[in-house]
């Protein structure tokens, strides 16, 4: 009787969803597909339509694999930050909503360090766009001084892009100190400073962490190398401050914003050659990964 049956089994049960989990879809032609390494087709031309929506992050313990091999300061658990957020149609994506939409959407999870990856690129996107397309650093002269750079700057703050300046040139053409630190090198669980103050040499780490209350992603320093424990109750920065003279950054101010990020990137084409130019839609490669 077992042999001749044809179940159904839910999606969303618990089989099924073991199921899903492990399956590949299958591709066909004249579609756009990314191989990934179990060389499966994945059709990712539909993500151009959506934004993501940032949801929230929580962190939780996982057992050290490095810590029987002695190279996580004796740290047995460690911490695993996870990042969920939303796609939402972008044409019903609402920036100013915690939810981003309420209908039509997928939420997904993953870890902190490759959502931020992620995230960071699709702003190095839009400062690109901005630079080029709505501001024409390329083609303008400001004449004088450091003419791109001010550019740069000028069309940052204008158009309310603040995570675009890397580098104040105004200030540092009066001899202030205008550099900030690449926050996607930072973002990375990695050394710091040494602190000899007590005598013994103990070693700090910097890294990205969820806030307590889920709704940032914040900077930190930290005693151990899996960016686990705080240094102190100010997220580190405290310490921070003492070890290097420097504020911390982002260590109260969450590194993402909550607004809509398209997925989609728009080019001009003339695949005709007739010297009309349409717009053609691909999917950014940040949303892809």
């Amino acid at each position: 009787g077992l042999s001749n049956a044809t179940p159904s089994i839910r999606g969303n049960s618990p089989i099924g969803q073991k199921l899903l989990s492990q399956a590949r879809r299958l591709g066909d032609n004249g579609a756009y597909y990314y191989q990934n390494n179990d060389d499966a087709a994945i059709d990712l031309s539909w993500v151009g339509d959506y934004s993501i929506k940032f949801q929230g992050c929580y962190t939780t313990p996982q057992w050290n694999e490095n810590a029987a091999a002695g190279d996580a300061n004796g740290m047995k658990l460690s911490n695993l930050n996870l990042v969920t957020f939303r796609l939402c149609a972008s044409d019903t994506c609402v920036t100013n909503s915690r939810y981003g939409c309420q209908e039509g959407y997928g939420d997904y999870v993953i870890d902190m360090d490759t959502y931020l990856q992620a995230y960071l690129d699709l702003q190095d996107y839009e400062c690109e766009y901005a630079r080029n397309q709505q501001c024409g650093c390329y083609a303008n002269d400001y004449g004088g001084f450091d003419s791109f750079e001010k550019c740069e700057y000028d069309c940052f703050k204008n158009n309310k892009m603040s995570y675009c300046l890397s580098n104040n040139v105004y200030a540092e053409a009066y001899g202030q100190n205008g550099d900030t630190s690449a926050l996607k090198t930072l973002a990375q669980c990695q050394y710091a400073a040494k602190d000899s103050s007590g005598g013994d040499e103990v070693d700090y780490y910097t890294g990205a962490y969820c806030s307590s209350d889920g709704s940032k992603i914040v900077m930190g320093l930290f005693h151990d190398n899996t960016c686990s424990q705080l240094a102190d109750v100010y997220g580190g920065g405290d310490k921070y401050k003492k070890l290097t003279g420097k504020t911390l950054p982002h260590s109260d101010t969450s590194m993402h914003d909550n607004g809509c990020m398209s997925c989609a990137y728009v080019s001009n084409s003339n695949n005709n050659d007739d010297g009309n130019a349409q717009n053609v839609q691909t999917v950014k490669e940040a949303c892809e990964d």
